[in-house]
């Protein structure tokens, strides 16, 4: 039990050492990878599905398939939404940082 070394924004709560939240972001990462996987998957299934309910009467038609959440990585403490995870010094660079927008116009 390493202490307390990961920060979390936007609610700032350290609750995690290193170690600890490499595991918690691989379990949530690999959960994530399945879910959008299953969920390109279901719109492959929804496109065939348009397809063949074009001929097709209403009450014949195929039902869409309903696509899942993707999971979010939550702060295991207050449930928020986690923008950004590191370290102090990580989070302080972070949050320097100016936005900039992607968007030109």
């Amino acid at each position: 039990d390493a202490p307390a070394s990961v920060m979390y924004m936007p609610c700032k709560h350290l609750r995690l050492c290193l170690h600890c939240y490499e595991e918690r972001r691989h379990t949530w990462q690999r959960d994530l990878d399945q879910v959008r996987t299953e969920n390109t998957r279901r719109r492959a299934e929804n496109e065939e599905a348009k397809r063949k309910n074009e001929s097709r009467s209403r009450e014949k038609q195929i039902p869409m398939a309903k696509l899942l959440e993707e999971p979010e990585y939550l702060c295991e403490h207050c449930k928020e939404k986690v923008v950004f995870a590191g370290s102090r010094e990580e989070v302080l660079r972070w949050a320097a940082e100016a936005f900039t927008s992607t968007t030109e116009r």
